[in-house]
């Protein structure tokens, strides 16, 4: 569970539910697309995709980035919600 925080800065919980074989690592920052629910997570870790998506329910969406980073620090959303 992340506990994360809306544009009313009140504290919500979303469940991470990834895929069979899937574990969640150190989480260093997220980012959430207010209009969608998407949320975007980024994690430290060599053996792990280091940037997963997943929607407002907490199911997951993708993910990329295995080894791709050295030690992440932040992931942000663009204008365009990249």
């Amino acid at each position: 569970m992340i506990k994360t925080w809306d544009r009313e800065y009140k504290q919500r919980e979303l469940v991470i539910k990834l895929t069979q074989g899937q574990a969640l690592g150190m989480v260093s920052w997220l980012a959430r697309d207010p209009k969608t629910g998407v949320t975007g997570l980024i994690q430290r870790g060599e053996k792990a995709d280091q940037v997963i998506a997943v929607d407002k329910e907490g199911r997951f969406l993708r993910s990329f980035g295995k080894a791709m980073y050295r030690v992440p620090h932040a992931i942000r959303l663009d204008h365009l919600r990249r």
